[in-house]
């Protein structure tokens, strides 16, 4: 489907009927959480037995869909009746990839992401899942945030989830929906600062700028704990201190500046945690907290991925991992809600208006009765010589009207097409080559050279927003370079004179 199409659907739909609650059901290696916020969040969940998932990875696909099955039931009373849910993968499997593409416009974004994406993915594109989003948009480029997952590893828990009657809306990683909560909460800002995740699995470290993600870093404790059964304190210390100092030198080399402060989501270790980054790097220490939510920090993570809806439309532009049309679902119940809930309007719309002809109709019966009356005392009072003279001088001031007509409709729109090309062409300090066309009504190319780059752009919004020029088309290819600098560039349009009122 369409994208410009899909997206226009979805707007319409939204406005018009109430959007199906969406959960956020986050999965670890011990307990799978779910949360769907409200005015009281609901949530559940489910612990995991040792070995049924491992680093991420599905070992144990009968006991996994015996607890996503249980998880369900704790959720929805009707065992078939689908929930819609945005999915959290373990951070194990997910591959993130920060990249630019040069700003050649919205229309071409998706095109030059996507050939990035295969570029630079860290496994075949066949095998694998990849989506993006827009970090930051200059004039010159857009900073872009790709993530990478094997086919395998998102199907191995969406396939479950289905048979467990979960709908997987969106699948993500879990830096991502806890981005989303810290920006949701207001506490994202354009000055970097740093996510500190310590979690039974790994450590997750995270950079947000502006509204969002803009870099991602997992390391497990398999990786650190190597053949020791245990990690001793001083070894997690300086691991975490290792790890936070590489991110940190990352941030102040891609973005020229320090963080500004480290936020800290660490279950039952806060404290400690807070306490060896304030004393080791002197960095603002702040313990992850949204009154709001009413919920202890193990279900930010969930409720991260269930506020997904709060982001309307930009929520399509968002990364997902979910295969494409997975999200049909929920689409699907939207159109369901909207088609009830106007049903009821419909039917109360009908009925007013049966009582509005019905009472339109014996007015008009009435009025007709009195205008026939009216009329027949008119005509019975006018002579009948006066009429015909009367009639005589309308036939004429109607002949003079057809006249007028036959004159302005001879008149060519060419001066009007010319005069107003020229004020745009003014305006913008374009300076016209060549004008090529047949007749009227076929399509215009146009030859021209302006300054900079900035003109060819700022003259083809200028054009698309007049309603006389349609069909206005700009390619890259058509854009070339001169040798004293200014650039030239060929644009066609189709011209549609203005409707002249006779």
């Amino acid at each position: 489907m369409n994208m410009k199409f899909r997206e226009r659907i979805n707007f319409f739909l939204e406005q018009l009927s109430s959007r199906p609650k969406l959960g956020g059901l986050h999965i670890t290696d011990s307990a799978i959480l779910y949360v769907e916020p409200g005015g009281k969040a609901k949530t559940a969940g489910v612990r995991l037995q040792p070995g049924v998932v491992q680093e991420g990875r599905v070992l144990n696909a009968q006991a996994l869909l015996a607890a996503f099955v249980q998880l369900h039931a704790a959720i929805e009373p009707e065992e078939k009746r689908v929930v819609p849910v945005s999915v959290v993968l373990p951070a194990h499997g997910v591959y993130t990839q920060s990249f630019s593409v040069p700003n050649v416009g919205r229309e071409r974004l998706e095109e030059s992401a996507q050939l990035n994406l295969q570029m630079i993915s860290p496994m075949a594109t066949d095998v694998s899942y990849a989506s993006w989003q827009v970090m930051q948009e200059t004039q010159d480029q857009f900073e872009i945030l790709g993530a990478f997952a094997e086919r395998a590893f998102v199907d191995s828990f969406r396939t479950l989830l289905e048979q467990a009657h979960f709908s997987a809306v969106a699948m993500e990683f879990p830096s991502l929906a806890l981005a989303r909560l810290l920006v949701l909460a207001g506490n994202a800002d354009m000055h970097p600062s740093l996510l500190l995740q310590v979690t039974g699995e790994g450590i997750n470290l995270s950079i947000l700028r502006g509204r969002g993600l803009s870099f991602d870093y997992f390391r497990s404790w398999r990786s650190v704990q190597g053949e020791e059964r245990t990690i001793t304190q001083e070894r997690f210390e300086q691991v975490v201190g290792e790890e936070l100092q590489k991110v940190i030198n990352f941030t102040i080399s891609k973005f020229k500046e320090s963080p500004q402060r480290v936020f800290i989501v660490a279950p039952g270790f806060e404290a400690a945690v807070q306490g060896f980054v304030q004393a080791r790097f002197g960095l603002a220490s702040v313990l992850l907290q949204v009154p709001s939510l009413n919920l202890s920090p193990q279900w930010y993570v969930a409720a991260g991925a269930a506020m997904r809806e709060q982001e309307g439309g930009a929520a399509d532009r968002t990364i997902n991992l979910a295969p494409a049309g997975s999200g049909a679902f929920f689409y699907r119940e939207q159109a369901l809600n909207f088609i009830v809930l106007w049903r009821g309007i419909a039917g109360a719309v009908l009925v007013s208006f049966l009582v509005f002809f019905a009472g339109g109709a014996y007015v008009l019966a009435t009025e007709r009765a009195s205008t026939q009356d009216d009329l027949s005392i008119f005509s019975a009072n006018i002579p009948t010589k006066e009429l015909n003279q009367l009639t005589a001088q309308v036939a004429y001031f109607n002949k003079f009207v057809g006249m007028i007509r036959t004159v302005r409709g001879a008149q060519t729109p060419w001066p009007a097409f010319f005069a107003r090309l020229r004020d745009i062409t003014d305006a913008h300090k374009v300076t016209i080559e060549r004008i090529e066309t047949a007749t009227m009504k076929d399509p215009v190319a146009l030859t021209a050279f302006v300054s900079g780059y900035d003109g060819v752009t700022e003259f083809r919004k200028a054009l698309s927003a007049e309603k006389e020029f349609s069909a206005v088309n700009l390619s890259v290819a058509d854009i070339t370079q001169r040798e004293d600098g200014s650039v030239e560039f060929r644009i066609s349009f189709v011209y549609t004179p203005p409707t002249t009122k006779n």
